[in-house]
């Protein structure tokens, strides 16, 4: 089948429903292609932010913690905010903004990956077709939108992986490690959600399945699901649009340089694009 729309949005994370909810506020037709068949999932982020993140409902907020403890071995610093960072739950935060976007008149096709830009064209998985006359790519480090549009993403590359693992947290401290057994080029992390449950993962060169492995045996906790991952690309990117292609979020390595966190920047370059 064939469709139109003002602006077709692949990627359905937050960066792209944010975009898309602005974008079609302003009475403009907005479709977003969503190649998982779920928005929200898989539920790859730590869920750590700031304040800058605006308000969100109650019930995304898993927990609250006002400290980061940063550890190189034996020693460590902690530093304290008086504004809380927020534990929040990626699966619920993405359903909400994918709510606020069909409000909006945002038309959500899930299922749906690109695989093709032909002449302005957007072809998928499902042999479907979709013309916008903007085209915005917030699908991520690895974009088939900057690819094939000719947007030249940095070839740096850092690997992610986490899980969720029971044990006994302090509930209001994030620990950040830099141990090399752990991360290479990067660092581990514990994000405490309750007492008994916490998000622990690292970021690496390589495949960070056995440094994980590591870390979790080194802690001796129990793990309750899964690891799941992604890749991070960081650096800066000589243009982000292209004729009538714009990237952003992650797409347009628009990400923290110390963290490597693309909420809040996602959302500052959506309002900016939008």
């Amino acid at each position: 089948m064939n469709f139109e729309c003002d602006v077709l949005i692949i990627g359905g994370g937050p960066s792209g429903l944010l975009t898309g909810s602005l974008i079609s506020k302003k009475g403009f037709k907005t479709i977003i292609l969503e190649e998982h068949g779920e928005i929200g999932r898989p539920e790859q982020c730590t869920g750590l932010v700031s304040w800058r993140i605006g308000e969100i409902p109650e019930r995304i907020v898993l927990n609250t913690v006002k400290t980061a403890r940063f550890c190189l071995g034996k020693h460590y610093f902690e530093v304290s905010s008086r504004k809380k960072m927020l534990v929040i739950n990626r699966f619920e935060y993405d359903k909400y903004l994918a709510e606020n976007a069909i409000e909006n008149m945002v038309v959500i096709k899930t299922g749906e990956k690109a695989i093709g830009i032909k002449n302005g064209r957007v072809i998928t998985n499902r042999g479907n077709t979709y013309q916008g006359r903007i085209i915005v790519g917030a699908d991520g480090p690895n974009s088939i939108t900057a690819r094939l549009s000719g947007l030249k993403q940095p070839g740096n590359l850092l690997f992610a992986l986490q899980c969720v693992a029971k044990g006994l947290f302090e509930e209001d401290v994030v620990e950040i490690r830099f141990e090399k057994e752990f991360s290479e080029d990067g660092f581990a992390w514990i994000v405490p959600m309750d007492k008994n449950r916490a998000r622990v993962g690292l970021v690496t060169k390589g495949n960070p399945l056995p440094r994980l492995t590591t870390f979790l045996k080194k802690l001796n906790l129990e793990v309750v699901d899964r690891p799941v991952g992604d890749s991070i690309r960081f650096g800066l990117m000589c243009k982000t649009v292209a004729f009538n292609t714009i990237l952003v979020g992650d797409a347009a390595c628009q990400i923290k340089p110390f963290s490597f966190g693309g909420l809040v920047y996602g959302k500052i370059c959506s309002n900016i694009a939008g």
